[in-house]
């Protein structure tokens, strides 16, 4: 059932693992967006030790009377795994995947990370923190069915995340692939990534000329 909503959330921005708010082309993403007059949420995520699905869930829980079917949700890395449980549950307007795994790649991950203290906790607390992220299957049947545009940002050499993640992913969603000149995981030294913001302007001016703005079907049960 459709209900009005005051001052609806266009955009929602996902960070990935271990972000602080500063961090990568989030905040030049979500500034640019505000400038075209958008209404962004870039919340701030729980940290490790409590860097867990769970408590992302909640995080977001607080502005959900917020969301529309034609929100706009962009996950990078970790955030783009948090999405496919997301959205297993909620309709949206569109969901841009940004350098998402597919599965975990724990053997590979602990060799990437190995090398910073940082990393080396995060495999340290792996099952009770980002490992949560990844314990139960994906409906992607039901992210299909929720979620009305698809596009997935890949970085064309990505130690963490390899291209065969990105097909099977595909495979699953469809959607528009994306590929960015940039030999990392979309994220350090990266602090803008032009396609990506003109992305979600596209897929925001398409989707509220489709139909009315501030209107919501809410979660799906």
């Amino acid at each position: 059932m459709l209900q009005n909503v005051k001052r609806p959330i266009n955009v929602v921005i996902i960070p990935g693992s271990r972000h602080t708010k500063k961090e990568y082309w989030y905040p030049q993403l979500a500034n640019s967006l505000r400038e075209e007059g958008l209404e962004v949420l870039y919340p701030h995520f729980p940290l490790l030790p409590f860097q867990t699905l769970t408590n992302w869930e909640t995080t977001l829980r607080h502005h959900e009377g917020r969301f529309t079917d034609k929100t706009i949700f962009v996950g990078h890395s970790l955030g783009g795994r948090f999405l496919f449980k997301y959205l297993e549950k909620r309709r949206a307007g569109a969901a841009i995947l940004v350098s998402a795994p597919y599965q975990a790649e724990i053997e590979n991950w602990r060799r990437q990370l190995s090398g910073s203290l940082g990393g080396r906790i995060l495999i340290a607390l792996w099952q009770q923190t980002n490992g949560t992220f990844f314990e139960e299957p994906v409906n992607w049947k039901a992210i299909k069915q929720n979620v009305n545009k698809i596009h997935l940002f890949y970085s064309t050499y990505d130690l963490f995340i390899p291209k065969t993640h990105l097909i099977e992913i595909q495979k699953m969603l469809a959607g528009e692939i994306h590929w960015i000149e940039n030999g990392r995981h979309l994220d350090v030294d990266l602090e803008r990534i032009p396609e990506l913001t003109a992305t979600v302007l596209k897929i925001y001016r398409e989707i509220t000329s489709s139909h009315p703005e501030g209107q919501s079907r809410g979660v799906e049960h």
